[in-house]
């Protein structure tokens, strides 16, 4: 396995600090309303650094009040690639797992050492085969952009799909 190191970066110095190896296949970071930035673990564990203390905190995920399943893909033991951006407000954590149907938003506001998330819903309705998802972003309004591709067994191609998600 390849070392993933989830590091701080001093500018001044051009000094590092290595918090943690993630062991995860990419590196999605994403920096909430009070600074702190989180990486994804292999596993399905949330590495979170909070500048103002130093601390690095390991936390827990839930969906809807339970553990990952295996079909989310949001805790394989040997990782699985995550798409990750957060809400305007940096209060809302949005994720998609390449290889699942599903949007997933997780409240950073949350106390304690469990990232609480949520189903938020298929990407593609009724999809009938492997959906793949490349890229995820939240656009400067609060809406949440996928570009997904689903495979059309008929002719043998995959078709390519712009989702968007209002969360107003």
């Amino acid at each position: 396995m390849k070392v993933r190191n989830f590091m701080v970066l001093d500018l001044k110095t051009g000094t590092y600090k290595d918090l943690i190896d993630s062991e995860h296949i990419y590196a999605f970071i994403v920096v909430d309303h009070l600074h702190r930035a989180y990486h994804p673990l292999r596993g399905g564990d949330i590495a979170r650094y909070d500048p103002k203390t130093g601390k690095l905190d390991r936390l827990k995920q839930t969906i809807d009040g339970k553990p990952p399943t295996a079909e989310s893909h949001l805790a394989d033991a040997e990782g699985h690639p995550i798409n990750w951006d957060i809400s305007t407000d940096g209060k809302t954590l949005y994720c998609v797992p390449m290889s699942a149907n599903q949007l997933y938003a997780y409240d950073l506001t949350a106390e304690g050492d469990t990232l609480p998330g949520r189903t938020v819903g298929p990407l593609i309705v009724g999809a009938k085969a492997a959906t793949d998802c490349r890229a995820l972003c939240v656009g400067p309004t609060g809406d949440v952009w996928a570009a997904v591709t689903e495979k059309y067994a008929p002719l043998k191609i995959s078709l390519a799909h712009l989702v968007s998600y209002h969360p107003r």
